[in-house]
């Protein structure tokens, strides 16, 4: 397997697309992490609020999910709902 951006990001390396855009000027861009998911800002943003949801494990689908982490990833997803919703208003 080739190294993953996210893996090498999520376990403080610098070897991925994020330390080589900000450094050590901004050492992490998390959101939010759990024991099984975390919430990053994408770089590159499609809008303003465009967030990404990523399993704390590697994975190379989401389709991998065990159902405890779809219904977390779920739980997840209504949270995050609930506060783009009250920072921005109508989302899809």
């Amino acid at each position: 397997m080739t190294e993953c951006d996210f893996c090498d990001e999520l376990s403080g390396g610098q070897r991925n697309a994020y330390a080589n855009r900000y450094g050590p000027r901004a050492p992490n861009r998390e959101l939010f992490s759990d024991r099984v998911f975390r919430i990053l800002p994408t770089l590159g943003q499609l809008t303003e609020g465009h967030l990404l949801v990523v399993p704390s494990r590697h994975l190379t689908s989401m389709g991998d999910l065990t159902p405890y982490e779809l219904s977390q990833l779920e739980a997840i997803c209504d949270s995050v709902r609930c506060v783009l919703l009250e920072a921005y208003g109508q989302a899809l």
